[in-house]
């Protein structure tokens, strides 16, 4: 991971395939089309308007500015592309691992890569003790990405008019994981 000059917080990370970095404004425009897409948003309450979209994107520049914590901008480190956002966002009191990407980008492994690298920075550099994943029961490959990462089920909520699986990880088992890998 690099650090950023001007603080402790991590600027960007790297994978093996992917960047992930703060998002600046010129992201904007661009990931504000992940609110603007049907199949994005299938199973997170449909698609918002562009003013809308516009200003949740706005709303995780300022995430930033408040805190060690928010969603990456996720880059192919190959080709460059902008394919979505991983990383932080709040579920109740919860800290959940969020993951949204473009439809181009799924089917090869981005989501659980960006994901597994948000994870460890949440553990090692935040401390956290406990990480949440919230998806809609209908969603099965979303599940799938959170059991990947180790995640366990643990209850199912009503939420956006819909049933919401929530999984967690605490801090303990993913460093146990860790050390078995």
């Amino acid at each position: 991971m690099q650090q950023d000059n001007q603080s402790d917080m991590v600027a960007s990370i790297e994978t093996p395939r992917l960047l992930l970095h703060r998002p600046t404004q010129g992201d904007v425009r661009t990931l504000s089309h992940l609110w603007r897409n049907e199949q994005v948003q299938q199973f997170m309450g449909g698609v918002l308007s562009q003013q809308d979209a516009e200003a949740r994107m706005i709303g995780i520049l300022h995430q930033w500015k408040e805190s060690n914590a928010g969603l990456w901008a996720i880059h192919e480190r190959e080709k460059g592309n902008l394919i979505g956002l991983c990383g932080f966002g709040r579920f109740a009191s919860e800290t959940e691992i969020i993951y949204k990407l473009f439809p181009v980008a799924w089917g090869h492994g981005y989501a659980t890569e960006a994901a597994a690298a948000s994870l460890e920075y949440g553990f090692r550099t935040l401390q956290l003790d406990r990480i949440i994943g919230v998806t809609q029961e209908a969603n099965q490959k979303s599940q799938s990405v959170l059991k990947k990462l180790g995640m366990r089920y643990r209850c199912t909520v009503w939420k956006w008019e819909a049933a919401q699986h929530v999984y967690e990880l605490n801090r303990s088992v993913w460093l146990t994981e860790q050390k078995l890998s």
